[in-house]
């Protein structure tokens, strides 16, 4: 998000304060690649189309009227997340520990401690 900051104000640092919003709405709205959804996807159902649409909430097909379905609606939408975030991090898992080299110590020899 700071490097999104720093691009948009540009050559203005001292007006990061009134681009702060417009960083934020792009930031909420944008498709993260761990999950595959955006932050408005798993806090609201839905995805909104521009600032105005955080006004109100908007009704369509994933948004109930009856509370209860919308609260199973999250609840769904939260442990999709969950899942692929498990997914995800077994995926960086497995690459980091076929990088990394065991390396088995015999009484005797020579090593570096660092505290």
């Amino acid at each position: 998000m700071g490097n999104l900051l720093r691009s948009i104000v540009g050559e203005n640092p001292k007006q990061q304060d009134l681009d702060l919003p417009q960083v934020e709405f792009a930031y909420n709205s944008s498709v993260n690649r761990s999950i595959g959804k955006s932050p408005f996807q798993v806090v609201y159902g839905v995805n909104p189309t521009s600032v105005l649409g955080l006004v109100s909430l908007p009704l369509g097909d994933r948004v109930s009227d009856d509370g209860e379905a919308f609260a199973k609606h999250i609840q769904q939408l939260q442990q999709e997340v969950r899942q692929k975030l498990q997914g995800s991090n077994y995926q960086y898992k497995t690459i980091k520990d076929t990088r990394q080299i065991r390396q088995v110590f015999k009484e005797g020899d020579l090593v570096m401690v660092y505290l």
